[in-house]
């Protein structure tokens, strides 16, 4: 949690992970709904689990606020490049690179944490997480 107040890419990587973790609590509550019936005649463990409704709820609130923070509408064809650049030694990472870096040329924080990408290649937590913050920069998702 220190990290967070260091950087916004480290907040951004938190946020996303707890999208992450709140989409996959509701999907498998919702296919926990769509085959309760059969899990009922299964096992017999399907009937002691009740989903608690007012935690969805929340969870569900939550995921709507966390996904506004991503709707950033900078529409540009650029996930191949993205996915250029996803691992650092893509065989395609440089044509990525300098592709974004061509697009984002007036945009100082996405060059900034382009060019972090190219120092911290071997230091595989930290690419990621600026690569994701790159795709928030961005504005994809």
């Amino acid at each position: 949690m220190q990290k967070k107040e260091e950087h916004k890419k480290y907040e951004v990587y938190l946020i996303e992970f707890e999208r992450m973790i709140i989409v996959v609590y509701l999907e498998m509550i919702n296919r926990l709904n769509l085959f309760s019936k059969r899990l009922n005649s299964v096992y017999s463990i399907g009937r002691n689990f009740k989903p608690n409704h007012s935690i969805i709820r929340r969870l569900s609130k939550r995921k709507e606020v966390i996904e506004s923070y991503y709707k950033k509408s900078n529409i540009h064809t650029i996930s191949c490049d993205l996915r250029d650049i996803s691992k650092p030694y893509n065989n395609l990472w440089s044509l990525g690179f300098n592709q974004l870096t061509r697009v984002f040329s007036n945009d100082n924080q996405i060059i900034t944490e382009l060019n972090n990408l190219k120092m911290i290649k071997s230091e595989e937590i930290e690419y990621e997480i600026s690569y994701r913050y790159i795709r928030f920069l961005v504005g994809y998702s």
